[in-house]
């Protein structure tokens, strides 16, 4: 046979791998494993093939296609795009949910979800186990005023600021930024141990101006005692 018509051959031939790493990019992106896609015939190599070869045979590309793409994760441990993830858990800090708390209900350490935050990607089964929480959570105040302020410091954006949370491009709506009151602040202040005097240089008034605001909100009793 001619290389003409054994290009014409459905069966053999080769194609341009584009669609083919377009497909698999997507299964990966729904925590597809590579051996699952070898229960289809794409073996770790033809994965790897795909991905670096600048023509692949049409063989190639009927065994990516034929694999069924998920219609949502499926939990395995097949890395996907962490930044779902760390919006979930962001947002969770922004209701008053600590770290503490949330690494409690996965069943990890607090320094395991400060790391997510840190990353490009989580397992899928972790993506799972966060959405499903935040789905818990989203609508209910958590009990930490404190996790609230740092996370308002930090710009974290609550669950109802977002739109479409796994969506790279979404940007927060976070309307006019909250006031955050004197007495607020200044126990969000004394609650990281700082004295009255770092306090007053943190918010730029002098001593006097400070222990002024005290009395007027009731608080220099308790600062002083």
């Amino acid at each position: 046979m001619c290389e003409k018509h054994y290009n014409l051959d459905p069966e053999r031939g080769y194609v341009d791998p584009g669609p083919s790493r377009e497909r698999i990019e997507l299964l990966r992106s729904r925590g597809v494993t590579i051996a699952m896609m070898n229960q289809h015939g794409l073996s770790k190599f033809g994965v790897r093939r795909v991905q670096t070869a600048e023509r692949i045979r049409k063989a190639t590309e009927a065994k990516v296609f034929s694999i069924p793409v998920p219609e949502s994760l499926v939990r395995t441990r097949a890395h996907v795009d962490a930044i779902g993830t760390t919006r979930r858990i962001q947002a969770l800090v922004a209701l008053g949910w600590t770290q503490g708390q949330i690494a409690a209900e996965l069943g990890t350490k607090q320094t395991a979800v400060s790391a997510i935050a840190l990353r490009g990607k989580v397992t899928a089964e972790t993506a799972i186990a966060v959405k499903e929480l935040f789905e818990r959570w989203s609508m209910t105040l958590g009990p930490s005023s404190l996790t609230r302020l740092r996370a308002i410091a930090k710009g974290w954006a609550p669950p109802l600021a977002w739109d479409e949370l796994d969506d790279p491009g979404e940007k927060p709506n976070l309307g006019s930024r909250r006031r955050v009151p004197f007495p607020e602040r200044y126990r969000e202040l004394r609650a990281m141990s700082l004295s009255d005097e770092m306090i007053a240089r943190r918010m730029g008034i002098d001593p006097e101006s400070l222990e002024r605001q005290l009395m007027r909100h009731g608080l220099y009793e308790r600062r002083s005692a």
